[in-house]
């Protein structure tokens, strides 16, 4: 579309008389055929975008040159001067501005140092040889990338959703106008998910120190409800070698904090993994949660912790006359239960138990249908999982499941200590990672007093939060940006966007 007018008042019109065009193209066809081409109108309307878009970036563009420069640049010049430093007028250069959706283009005058002691003193305190003062008074002289802070934002936003940069770059160009290349969003979507970061690490720190202190108080007149808290953890591919395991693969942590007043039941179903027989009858619940906070990190237990115990405490730990911790009782989750929920119901994870004694059952009577053959060919035929020797493992896990649902812990325990003896196991023993977690698995009392006994919630977070956006094919992180990446994305998922990301972001580039 080609614009003839300058003024904005002409611009104005000029956006007016867009929706009018339509308007009248509408109606043109009604009168014409009688019905309304809905594909057509949507034609028209991204037509209207487009031009509206290149008329919204011409009216900001004709409005800053309507700015008294001369004036900015006094004030510019006197602010500097009692800094010790002594600017002149250079020349005009041109730049463009990505804003949301928009490209803003302007000239501006540039102001050098007069002499060898102002650019001196320049180069020290701000590390520049010159100055825009249009810039400056537009907010947009420290700027990375010369965007807007809104349009790193949006950048940011599409990223942590997207696949990858490359579909972010995708999506920002067809849904938002803005072009930028996949190596410039991954920098901003990193620029952006740090702020975040540090923001909530430095709330961790604080809330970890009053902690550590005793100086959080809890009221004693706490409300009704169950307040869980789920963890669990994920793997990450990254560039750098990882110091515990000597492996590029690095642990992410990620906690989930909800109410029981905030989740209703939307669907109950088994799991592909998990048998149902009318002998446990127990039906996995599967919630929507409406409100939920996040603590996802990607390095050791001593920063996820404080990152967790300000999740917890935001969510509302203290506030509850009932906390419950489940997980898959993995050591570092059990020390970090006892440091920060020591007042908290600990359950570990009974659909995880089962999947473990399943696993441990098949093991078993593989080997017992196996043992005493030396035939390859009768021993694939015992390990077809339609043969009846081999096929006991179900009866068994599930009757060993069933104990556990009444209790019976130590029943449990001995019937897989006697198999093992058998197996002659001597690592990776099902029955050490029950002695581990014994004090957890009173399912029966949980069950009665009506707490959640699985932690499905985290499993599905994970995939939500961490797997869908740094799991992909071929992907290879660097620590700092799969960080930066999962925080963006728990903020969003989490709702938590505008106080958690966005006015960190307004604060770090002081433009509230």
């Amino acid at each position: 579309m080609e614009i003839l007018t300058s003024k904005p008042s002409d611009i104005i019109f000029n956006i007016s008389q867009l929706y009018r065009n339509i308007y009248d193209k509408i109606i043109e066809q009604y009168n014409n055929e009688k019905f309304i081409d809905i594909n057509r109108i949507e034609e028209l309307f991204n037509i209207l975008r487009n031009d509206r878009i290149k008329l919204h970036g011409l009216l900001v563009s004709k409005e800053i040159e309507n700015l008294n420069e001369k004036a900015i640049i006094k004030e510019v010049r006197r602010i500097y001067y009692e800094k010790g430093i002594i600017l002149k007028t250079a020349h005009k250069i041109p730049i463009s501005i990505q804003k949301d959706g928009v490209k803003i283009r302007y000239s501006r005058y540039l102001l050098t140092p007069k002499n060898k002691e102002s650019a001196d003193k320049l180069k020290k305190l701000e590390n520049k040889r010159g100055v825009f003062p249009l810039d400056m008074a537009l907010g947009v002289s420290d700027l990375p990338h010369n965007m807007t802070v809104n349009a790193m934002l949006k950048v940011g936003k599409v990223a942590q959703a997207s696949r990858s940069y490359k579909n972010a770059s995708e999506t920002l160009a067809a849904d938002h106008g803005i072009q930028l290349d996949p190596a410039t969003i991954m920098t901003v979507t990193n620029q952006i998910g740090e702020i975040a970061f540090k923001n909530e690490l430095a709330q961790a720190e604080e809330s970890y120190n009053r902690f550590s202190s005793r100086k959080t108080s809890f009221s004693p007149n706490r409300k009704d409800g169950v307040l869980y808290i789920e963890i669990n953890g994920a793997f990450v591919n990254a560039r750098e070698q990882s110091a515990d395991s000597n492996s590029s693969f690095h642990e992410s942590k990620l906690g989930l904090v909800f109410s029981s007043d905030c989740r209703r039941v939307v669907q109950k179903s088994g799991s592909a993994s998990l048998r149902q027989t009318p002998a446990n009858g127990l039906e996995r619940k599967r919630y929507e949660l409406t409100e939920k906070n996040y603590a996802a990190y990607v390095g050791s237990v001593d920063v996820f912790k404080k990152l967790m115990l300000n999740c917890a405490l935001k969510g509302g730990y203290g506030t509850y006359k009932e906390t419950v911790v489940i997980s898959d009782g993995a050591t570092w989750i059990r020390n970090l239960k006892e440091e920060l929920f020591y007042d908290a119901q600990k359950i570990l994870d009974y659909f995880l138990l089962c999947e473990k004694i399943w696993s441990f059952g098949k093991q078993y009577f593989k080997i017992k249908a196996t043992k005493s053959m030396h035939n390859k060919s009768q021993v694939d035929e015992i390990s077809k999982a339609d043969n009846p020797k081999y096929e006991k493992y179900k009866e068994w896990g599930d009757d060993i499941c069933l104990k556990l649902l009444q209790s019976k812990i130590d029943v449990v325990l001995n019937d897989i200590l006697e198999k093992e003896n058998k197996m002659r196991l001597q690592n990776n023993k099902l029955s050490t990672y029950i002695i581990d977690n014994k004090q957890s698995t009173d399912y029966a009392k949980y069950l009665k007093q009506g707490y959640d006994i699985g932690s499905g919630a985290i499993e599905s977070e994970n995939k939500t939060i961490i797997q869908r956006r740094l799991d992909g094919h071929g992907m290879r992180w660097r620590i700092k940006s799969a960080q930066n990446v999962i925080t963006l994305r728990a903020k969003f998922e989490s709702g938590k966007w505008h106080n958690d990301v966005v006015v960190p972001a307004y604060k770090y580039y002081d433009i509230l």
